[in-house]
């Protein structure tokens, strides 16, 4: 069974899934300006079939949509 975790502060929003033995099934955050308006999202996954790697999506004001495959850090 999963556990969800999600925390709220200010200009931040985050949320983390991990399985029953504490592993990361996946997780996130969003940052938000003054004003409110969200300026990045990132959202990290792991990759099916390749133990080791994540899948990475972002988006920013700046650079726009962005994902990849990376080494676990």
């Amino acid at each position: 069974m999963s556990n969800h975790k999600y925390n709220q502060s200010e200009g931040r929003d985050t949320y983390r899934t991990v399985d029953s033995e504490g592993h990361y099934e996946h997780s996130g955050k969003a940052l938000y300006g003054e004003d409110g308006h969200m300026t990045r999202l990132d959202v990290v996954s792991q990759v099916s079939g390749r133990p080791g790697y994540h899948h990475h999506e972002w988006w920013n004001e700046e650079e726009g949509y962005g994902h990849g495959i990376h080494e676990d850090h």
